[in-house]
């Protein structure tokens, strides 16, 4: 029997709830602050605080809820891993590019939130003798530039070659067996067009006697 994958979305929902608690507490801090220069500053350091919890208390109810939903079908079918996720029990497979394609562009959202104020004050400060020293801050904004990019680059593949699935010839498949089926797509491509397909492990399973992975 596979155990269930375990559910690390719970530490979410805490790390979510003291960011925007800390957010919150920094709201109250601008309203009192005396100093209309500081205002700005901090007004963003609170709203970035608030919404990098907001979204990590969305992602761990989300992520909580599909992991109780998997765990459910394998509780079911313990010993059928092909009716472990919807698509499968249908006979299909269906890419997983928008669920990765969304993890990667928050991180790198979040990343540029956090380097903006940095990046923002190179142009005030490239004046004050310290040029070289400010150019260390350009690598953690270019990088969530990047991310953001490939993120991006991952939804157009997506809308592009929408609705695409692999359908399986036989479900299950066999253990050291050939694996045959076919690439439907509601993108039509152009007759003699190759096309190359990727099939990845994504999730693998410990099962419960230690004497292999699934």
């Amino acid at each position: 029997m596979a155990q269930s994958p375990a559910n690390n979305s719970g530490c979410l929902i805490p790390f979510g709830g003291l960011f925007a608690l800390a957010g919150l507490v920094l709201l109250v801090a601008v309203g009192r602050q005396t100093d209309p220069a500081q205002i700005p500053s901090q007004l963003y350091l609170a709203l970035t605080f608030t919404a990098t919890g907001a979204g990590l208390l969305i992602y761990g109810v989300s992520a909580g809820q599909v992991a109780s939903k998997s765990k459910a079908l394998m509780s079911q079918n313990p010993d059928k891993p092909w009716l472990w996720r919807d698509d499968w029990a249908q006979g299909f497979a269906r890419p997983e590019w928008r669920s990765s394609a969304t993890a990667i562009g928050a991180m790198g959202l979040l990343v540029l939130l956090v380097s903006l104020p940095s990046l923002l004050a190179i142009p005030k400060n490239w004046h004050t003798g310290h040029r070289y020293q400010m150019l260390f801050v350009l690598p953690l904004p270019l990088a969530g530039l990047y991310v953001v990019g490939q993120s991006s680059l991952a939804f157009l593949r997506e809308r592009k070659f929408r609705q695409t699935r692999f359908v399986l010839s036989t479900t299950p498949g066999v253990m050291g067996g050939r694996l045959a089926g076919q690439l439907e797509s509601a993108y039509i491509l152009p007759p003699g067009t190759q096309v190359k397909e990727t099939l990845s492990c994504v999730r693998s399973y410990e099962d419960g006697t230690g004497g292999g992975s699934h």
